[in-house]
């Protein structure tokens, strides 16, 4: 469970203290003004967070005082487990630095799952899960499989959750800007679509 609304409020005025304290200031995002080579809202109006909009030093810095929980959860079934080298190694070095994270890895070959350093607060979690024959039934079966260790689970352990594919790769910072109730990635393949493809 995360923490109470006291602790919450506490945290809130002990952080905007050490922020007026040690001049920890920055200009709050706008839509108006700032950068004006890239979109600041999707064209459904969702915000978009991009780098030069914000402090991260600051940003990282508020959150690491809350010491949150981020949970990865990825599927590496078949001959998917070829990534999973390549996928931890780059989040090691670019995903939420400093943080405590814990990548699950549902698959359905623990063998595979490579031994890598992790950083100080980050662990893996292999949950196992049948094999499948057909790439429709990874695709139907990990919502499955999901939803029920974050019931049974996960939900527990987490202030934070992410579900991505194991075939990506961080090439940058991937930072506590990123934390919210509700976040999302855009792909890049819809990014300039109008909203009227959607409907």
């Amino acid at each position: 469970m995360g923490p109470s609304k006291l602790e919450k409020g506490i945290l809130n005025y002990i952080i905007h203290f050490v922020a007026l304290f040690f001049r920890l200031k920055y200009a709050q995002p706008s839509t108006l003004k700032g950068r004006t080579d890239v979109n600041a809202v999707t064209n459904w109006n969702a915000p978009l967070v991009w780098e030069g909009t914000f402090d991260p030093v600051v940003i990282d810095a508020i959150y690491k005082k809350m010491d949150p929980r981020v949970a990865v959860l990825v599927f590496a079934v078949g001959k998917y487990t070829r990534f999973l080298k390549g996928f931890l190694e780059s989040a090691e070095k670019y995903f939420l630095v400093d943080f405590r994270v814990t990548y699950y890895i549902f698959t359905d070959n623990e063998k595979e799952v490579p031994k890598i350093k992790l950083g100080r607060g980050r662990n893996v979690a292999v949950v196992p899960i049948p094999g499948v024959n057909r790439w429709q039934e990874v695709v139907l079966g990990r919502m499955k499989w999901a939803t029920i260790t974050i019931d049974n689970q996960i939900r527990k352990e987490t202030d934070y959750l992410y579900m991505m594919d194991i075939d990506s790769v961080f090439h940058n910072r991937f930072g506590a800007e990123s934390l919210s109730r509700l976040s999302a990635v855009l792909h890049r393949g819809y990014y300039k679509v109008s909203l009227f493809f959607f409907l």
